[in-house]
């Protein structure tokens, strides 16, 4: 009996012994500033919409990849003076420095051509927020509709 009690005990001592802060990291909302190297609007080739594609600075491509790819399934507002613009959920990392985003994606989003006039500008940022997991559309604690609950 001890030797099946025994690593179930070790298990929840590592677990207790995490430090608070890397225990409650996943769940906080992470925010950065990235610069922005070029911004311009273009036709989606699909739909036809006018789009606001962003190219970000090389410095700014490795943080928003980290980014991108630790928190694949969390929701990411991405932000122009405080302006939400978008605010999808982290389906893959993107790692290329490109940024997309399709009007109409927020009810509240601003304006592409005035968005893109603000960051054309030198020095211009957008900054990346991923939303803490609780705040997340859709990201209820439900159990898999591939797994029977027990």
């Amino acid at each position: 009996m001890m030797g099946k009690t025994l690593p179930k005990l070790c298990v929840m001592a590592a677990v207790l012994a995490a430090p608070p802060a890397l225990v409650q990291a996943q769940d906080q909302a992470e925010a950065m500033e990235l610069a922005i190297a070029k911004a311009t609007l273009a036709k989606d080739d699909f739909t036809g919409e006018t789009v606001l594609d962003l190219e970000l600075e090389e410095r700014s491509v490795a943080d928003f990849a980290r980014i991108t790819t630790d928190n694949i399934g969390r929701a990411l507002a991405l932000k122009v003076n405080g302006q939400t613009l978008t605010r999808p959920t982290i389906n893959a990392p993107i790692t290329s420095g490109q940024i997309r985003i399709s009007p109409g994606m927020d009810p509240d989003q601003p304006d592409l051509a005035t968005v893109v006039e603000e960051l054309q500008a030198d020095g211009a940022v957008i900054t990346v927020e991923v939303q803490p997991r609780e705040t997340d559309e859709g990201a209820a604690e439900a159990p898999s509709r591939n797994i029977p609950s027990p």
